[in-house]
Parts: structure tokens; C-alpha cells; sequence
């Protein structure tokens, strides 16, 4: 290629860049600079941040220019005439932004128009050599929005903000000294000599977990469901009346590990939130932190990064003005070929996220980001030390009153969770691996992004596919019945990951000394007529309403607390807890000294809510935000959700059995109901896959009677055994999610469905032998009439 033919297409090059810029690279940057969370939940490297701009701006056009260049290498005219089409691409999806902002939604004049205009912009660049030095000249702004992205958005910081100065921590430190401050800096205050260590401190958070799932038929934590939790219970402090700020994780967990209200365009990163228990504790404990969908604790404190840690020590913990210094973990456990782990795709998704956010802007539908879901892995950091020791601590305890619990051990065995654990999460065992004894003090912090919806695990950890029974918005009771079974199940597996972290704080030796802290960072509804995590004035008690649990240094008698508690104030009450100060400013307060019989007579107890929109990422026009009178949030009396389980019941689906009037029938072989034969067909959803086999294997068996028939419940045999019970029910489906929210519309009516969910041991990926009976009780006796599956 001559001289003269490298200089064309090097200004061709810059000019499909400058016009890029405009169409595609600053668009994408903008959207991505202000939301710093998505590079967090891609589990974005330093690397990742740097090169996602740079592959924006360029990549697009390059895929451009190639074609030219190829089709030059055949003749001068293919080439021109093949760079003109790329230019008109660009030039047109840019004009059509442009449009779409300035006019609204695309109709067929508005985008005749932009044709138009993009024809003569395309004239004036092919005909004019100053368009064409303009075009060229436009590609310096590509340094311009990389530069404005990386170093200037909230998203770029991430790569190289330097961390905020963390706390020096002073034991027993008056409570009413003004040491608050707006700085980064605070004031070092050495501790007394004889000043006790400071305990170690557990906090596992989990997510979007309803305190109405958790109780049995007395109100207490269920011991035959959930073993571990109401172990801890026993020896906890349960705050019953607790409640989150907002349905929306990257604003709740904030409010609760800053004590503030999160802003509306706070997002959940460091950056953004410096001020959060991490900096509060970090300059005094190492900090042991796995988190999932946030990154409120800095990547130079809480990173994958190795940091040298101290030398063992056995004396009183001193200060320092230095990162908290952690090492990696070290794991040897072995992930067998059933693992269940979801990657958060790093830059590959990234990428793919701003093709979508794209591809939404010039249809003008850019309201939000692509909706991630799935569970978070990543790697966490180990303790800074392994010199064994125990110290006694002087920790004030809450004031509460003593309520009969259960003696959980006497009502269920809690045996370790690995003699039956299938799925292995990498992420919780590299964090079990890194709790051992220190003779430093220890922050360990887990995000456990479990219970949270999809439900795809029983409670054993297997792994099955639950179908479209979930999130579906259908105003039948029977289904919300059955997601909050689904619910339960994947609950009850939270639990064992649970028992497990507790069983290794025990064995370290660092249980009676520790301050630990059961949390659900936020609810969901549990009412399928209802959008599951938004707020329409008629739901907080089920989404706002959410477990805490904390046990104080040596307490070991479970109580419960009615004190006015919401998630703003866990931290002053955690810092009251501790004696110490937090020197920002918070919204919330302790409730240390709080009534535990407390009552609100009136509204004197209000409690914050910021609804969060329909989608996860932002909420475009803005967030609604809400006081609302405790009155109408908590109710009087915690009511359980879930049929009662006994401890000889053979499977966890037992409780959803003795909602109906057949549960005698569950589990008998199917001969046994000696039913008739029937008229009646049954068409099954996902009738291949039921029926033949997949993986994971189909866990809710769903279907449709053909023909109203005289019977209201049917039994369904999986094998050969009566594996479910269900009503015949009328199935309404709403519409999108948006039309949902304005009009509730209903668009969609089903009727004779039956839904019931496998057993999991009966759980096969070679497919099932399906049968469906109707069931009737005349003068006393199940009348079965079996129905015939449409083939």
C-alpha cells in the first residue's frame, strides 16, 4: 500500500472515530460513568474499568473502517464506496439519537427525516474536503470521553481513587464527645492501657428475606425449617419489629452499614459511600470482607490484591493511620462437577451490557440498565493472623426482656451441614476458610446474596429448575403459596451455609467473644397480585419487614426486643455496643437503652423507605421516598406463611401438604389411590422436559385441565408415590411490568391450573412419570378419578 493510499485511510479511520464519538462512545460512557454498580456486579477489575472505554470508543469504528479497507485493497472506487456506507451507518444512528432526544419515540416520518439528514451530512463529507477535516478533527474527543470517564465519573474513580483515611478506634471513648467531623481525617485519642481488646465482630447479611417466612406456628424462628437460626437465636437478641430502608440492595445495605439515608445517586461503592463501618472499624481490626453487589469496602482494603500482613501479636491492638492489611485465602477445597457458582462475566459482559444500553438509546428506551440476576462468587480475604487466643470483653448488651424459646436441640438435631451439602458456593467457602483465631481484632463480613430469588435450590443444596412459576404477577393465591414454599426450601439451604459459619466462628474460638450479626440487607413480597420488591401503599409489612439478629459479646440467652429499630440505626446501636464514636453524622440512633415491651401509641415511630423502580438500575425521573408510621408497616403479630413441618416428615414439602384437606395422601404409592379413569386431559407446561429430562431437572410440575371439572383439588404422582397436592385454580397473568404499575391491567386469563413442587429427593434429570388424579372427599373416604396427560 503506497504512502498516499496509508494517509486516506488513516483520515478515513479518524473520521468514522470522530463521528463514533458523537453516535456511540459518548452516549455509552455517559450512561456507564454514573453507574459505578455495574462494574461491581460484573466483578470489574482495575484492568476491566481502564479498558471498557477504550474498547467504546475505538472497537466500533474499526469494525467500520475494516470493510473499506478491504474492499480498497480490490479498487480505489469499491473502497470509497464501501467507507461512504460505514460513514452513513454511523451518521444515521447518531442523527437518530439525536432526534429521539430532542422529538420523542421513532415513528416512521421522524426517522424519514433523519435519513434525510444523514443523506446530506454524507454529501457534504463526500463532497467537501472541510467536512471531511472536521470529521478527522472530532476524533480527539474519543481522548476527551475517555479521559472524562476515567478520570472525572464515578465509574473511573473506582480505578483510582485512593481510599479514605480510616477511623483510629478508642476503647471506652465518652459517648458524648464532639469528635464528629466532615474530614477524612479524625483525631487519634490512644486507648488506655488497661482498655479491654476490642471482640471480634461476625456480620453475615443476607438477601431479600422476609421475617414471615422464618417463623413456625408459635412465632419463633422455625427450629425444624431453619436449625442454625434458631440455634442462634437462642442466644441472640431478635429485634422483630426491625425494618430496611428499601427493597433495593445497593440502598439498603448502605443504610445500614453507614447509618445514613443513601442519596438518590449514591451508588453502593466506596467512592461514593466512604463512610461506612469499614472505614469506621478499618483502621483498628483486619478486615475479612466478601461482598456481592457492593464495593463499599475500599479494593486496596478489601481487594484480591496481597497485602503483607503484620506479625503475630498477643498484646492489646494499636492503631494505625495504615490500610488494613490482609493476605489471600488459601483453600483447598475441592468443587465437585454439581457446583453451583454464577459469574458475573467481568469485561465480556460489560461489553455486552453496552450493546444493550445502546441498541435501548437509539430506541429511546434508556431508562434503565441491563437487570442482572444470579448469585455473586468472588474471592475474599483471609485473617491478618492465626495466634490463638481468648480474651473476656466488656461490651454493653441490650436491654431486653427474657421470652420462652424453644430448646432448639431437643427439637431437631442440628447436625453439620456437609454430611448432605450438594452445591458448593466458592465464595462462602474461601471466606469459611479464612476465619480462624487471632490475636487481633477481626471485622469478617459476608454478603450472602441468598435467599434472593431465582429459587433454584432445595434444601439440601441440589440444584433444580423452577420454571416460570416465579415472579410471574398472577393474582392466584396458590401460586404466591408456591413461591413462598420455593422461598422456604432455598431458605433452608441459606440456613445450612449459616450453620456452617457459625460452626467455624465456634471451632476458631471466637464465638462467646463476638459481636455477630444476622441481617437480611431486605424482604419481598410474598402476595404474587403485587410486584415482589415495589412499593404501591399497600405492602411495606411485606417488604420492608426483615430479620436481625445480634448477639452480644458472652450474651447467651435468646431474647426478643420490640425496641423501634430500622436499618439506619444498626450502626450507632453496633458502635454503641462497642463504645465507640462514629464520626459522621447519621440519620439513625441507638436503640441500645430502647423498650424492649416498646408500643407506639401513635406515628411516634417512624420508619424510612426509599422505593426503588421496577427494574434494579436507577429509577429515571427519580426515587420516591417515604415516612411511614411503624403502625402501618409492622403488624401486631407476626403471622407465619408456611404449613407446619414435624421433624419425622420424610420431605420438606410435607408443610405445603397440610395446607390442603389431603396431606394423608403425600408420599403413598399411586396405587394406592386405586383412582378411576376420567374424560378429562392434562396438558403440562414444559411437558418435554418434564417428561423426558433436562438439567437442571424440572422441580415445579404445572399444568392445565382441559375441562371444568366437579373435583377442586387434584394429586400429582412423580414415580409412582402422590409427590403434591393442589387446588384447581383460575391463573390471571398481568401484563409487562410497567403497564402493571399505571393501570394493573389484566391481559392474560388461565383457567384449571395445578401447580405442585417435586420432592427433592425425588428430584431426576432423566425425566419423570407423571400422573394427575382429581380428588374428592364423599362421606369420608379420597374418591380418585384420574385424568389422562395430552401426548
Amino acid at each position: 500500500m503506497s504512502g498516499d493510499a496509508i494517509r486516506r485511510e488513516v483520515g478515513r479511520l479518524a473520521g468514522l472515530l470522530g463521528v463514533c464519538a458523537f453516535a456511540i462512545t459518548q452516549p455509552v460512557l455517559d450512561v456507564f460513568g454514573d453507574t459505578p454498580e455495574q462494574f461491581v456486579f460484573r466483578g470489574a477489575s482495575t484492568a476491566d474499568i481502564v479498558l471498557f472505554p477504550l474498547i467504546v470508543a475505538i472497537v466500533p469504528a474499526l469494525l467500520l473502517w475494516l470493510p473499506g479497507l478491504v474492499a480498497g485493497l480490490v479498487s480505489d472506487a469499491a473502497g470509497r464506496v464501501a467507507h461512504l456506507a460505514a460513514m452513513a451507518a454511523a451518521l444515521f444512528v447518531g442523527l437518530l439519537q439525536v432526534g429521539n432526544r430532542l422529538f420523542g419515540t421513532a415513528g416512521v416520518g421522524k426517522v424519514a427525516l433523519e435519513v434525510v439528514a444523514a443523506g446530506a451530512a454524507l454529501w457534504l463529507y463526500h463532497r467537501f474536503e472541510g467536512a471531511r477535516v472536521w470529521a478527522q478533527m472530532m476524533s480527539l474527543s474519543v481522548l476527551l470521553f475517555v479521559g472524562l470517564f476515567l478520570f472525572s465519573s464515578p465509574s473511573g474513580k473506582l480505578a483510582f481513587a485512593d481510599a479514605p483515611e480510616p477511623v483510629d478506634l478508642v476503647a471506652n471513648a465518652d459517648p458524648d464527645a464532639d469528635t464528629t467531623t466532615d474530614h477524612p481525617t479524625d483525631e487519634v485519642t490512644e486507648p488506655a492501657d488497661d482498655a479491654p481488646r476490642f471482640p471480634p465482630i461476625v456480620m453475615i447479611v443476607l438477601d431479600s428475606l422476609p421475617t414471615a417466612i422464618l417463623l413456625d406456628d408459635s412465632g419463633q424462628v422455625d427450629p425444624i425449617r431453619y436449625p442454625a437460626l434458631a440455634g442462634f437465636a437462642a442466644d441472640a437478641t431478635w429485634y422483630r419489629t426491625y425494618t430496611t430502608i428499601s427493597a433495593k440492595t445497593s440502598r439498603a445495605i448502605p443504610a445500614m452499614l453507614s447509618g445514613t439515608i443513601p442519596g438518590e445517586k449514591r451508588a453502593a461503592v466506596w467512592t461514593r459511600q466512604p463512610d461506612t463501618i469499614f472505614r469506621l472499624l478499618g483502621g483498628t481490626y483486619h478486615l475479612t470482607v466478601s461482598e456481592a453487589l457492593t464495593q463499599l469496602c475500599p479494593q486496596d482494603w478489601c481487594g484480591t490484591s496481597p497485602i503483607s500482613p503484620p506479625p503475630p501479636t498477643t498484646t492489646a491492638a494499636t492503631t494505625t493511620a495504615d490500610a488494613p492489611p490482609t493476605v489471600p485465602v488459601t483453600t483447598t477445597t475441592t468443587v465437585p462437577p454439581e457446583t453451583v457458582e454464577f459469574d458475573r462475566g467481568g469485561l465480556s459482559r460489560l461489553l455486552g451490557d453496552a450493546v444493550d444500553v445502546w441498541r435501548d438509546q437509539i430506541a429511546l428506551e434508556i431508562d434503565e440498565l441491563p437487570v442482572l440476576t444470579g448469585f455473586e462468587e468472588t474471592v475474599v480475604q483471609a485473617p491478618p493472623s492465626t495466634t490463638s487466643t481468648s480474651t473476656s470483653t466488656t461490651v454493653a448488651q441490650p436491654s431486653t426482656v427474657e421470652v420462652p424459646t424453644a430448646p432448639v436441640d431437643e427439637v431437631i438435631e442440628i447436625r453439620p451441614v456437609t454430611e448432605d451439602r450438594v452445591a458448593q458456593l466458592p465464595r462462602v467457602d474461601e471466606f469459611r476458610a479464612a476465619i480462624a483465631p487471632s490475636s487481633e481484632p477481626t471485622f469478617y463480613y459476608l454478603h450472602l446474596v441468598l435467599p434472593h430469588a431465582p429459587y433454584v435450590f432445595t434444601e439440601t443444596g441440589s440444584n433444580y429448575d423452577g420454571g416460570p412459576i416465579q415472579g410471574t404477577l398472577t393474582a392466584a393465591e396458590w401460586d404466591s403459596t408456591i413461591n413462598a414454599e420455593l422461598l422456604s426450601l432455598q431458605m433452608r439451604f441459606t440456613d445450612q451455609l449459616v450453620g456452617d459459619v457459625l460452626r467455624d466462628v465456634r471451632e476458631a474460638g471466637l464465638y462467646d467473644d463476638a459481636l455477630v450479626v444476622i441481617v437480611s440487607d431486605h424482604a419481598a413480597g410474598l402476595d404474587e397480585t403485587r410486584l415482589f420488591r415495589y412499593y404501591d401503599g399497600t405492602n411495606a409489612s411485606e417488604l420492608m419487614v426483615t430479620p436481625l439478629f445480634i448477639k452480644a459479646p458472652n450474651q447467651t440467652t435468646g431474647v426478643v426486643s420490640d425496641a423501634p429499630i430500622e436499618a439506619i440505626d444498626l450502626l450507632p446501636t453496633l458502635a454503641d455496643m462497642l463504645d465507640i464514636v462514629v464520626p459522621w453524622d447519621m440519620d439513625g440512633e441507638s436503640v441500645l437503652d430502647g423498650d424492649p415491651n416498646y408500643v407506639d401509641p401513635g406515628c411516634d415511630d417512624v420508619r424510612h423507605y426509599v422505593r426503588f423502580g421496577v427494574n434494579l438500575f436507577g429509577e429515571g425521573t427519580g426515587v420516591d421516598y417515604y415516612e411511614l408510621c411503624a403502625n402501618d408497616v409492622v403488624p401486631r403479630g407476626l403471622v407465619p406463611r408456611l404449613g407446619v413441618l414435624r421433624p419425622d416428615d420424610e420431605w420438606a414439602t410435607a408443610g405445603l401438604a397440610r395446607l390442603t384437606p389431603f396431606e394423608e395422601l403425600l408420599g403413598r404409592p399411586w396405587d394406592e389411590l386405586d383412582a378411576a379413569p376420567g374424560q378429562a386431559t392434562v396438558t403440562l407446561d414444559r411437558q418435554e422436559q418434564t417428561l423426558g429430562g433436562t438439567s437442571p431437572p424440572v422441580g415445579v410440575v404445572r399444568g392445565t385441565i382441559d375441562a371444568t371439572i366437579a373435583a377442586e383439588w387434584v394429586v400429582v404422582g412423580v414415580d409412582g408415590r402422590v409427590a403434591g397436592i393442589s387446588p384447581i385454580y383460575d391463573r390471571r397473568v398481568f401484563g409487562e411490568v410497567a403497564e402493571f404499575v399505571e393501570n394493573s391491567d389484566i391481559v392474560v386469563d388461565e383457567t384449571n391450573q395445578f401447580t405442585v413442587i417435586v420432592p427433592a429427593p425425588l428430584l431426576r434429570e432423566d425425566g419423570y412419570e407423571i400422573r394427575v388424579a382429581a380428588v374428592e372427599a364423599v362421606e369420608g373416604d379420597v374418591v380418585a378419578t384420574e385424568l389422562e396427560i395430552a401426548r
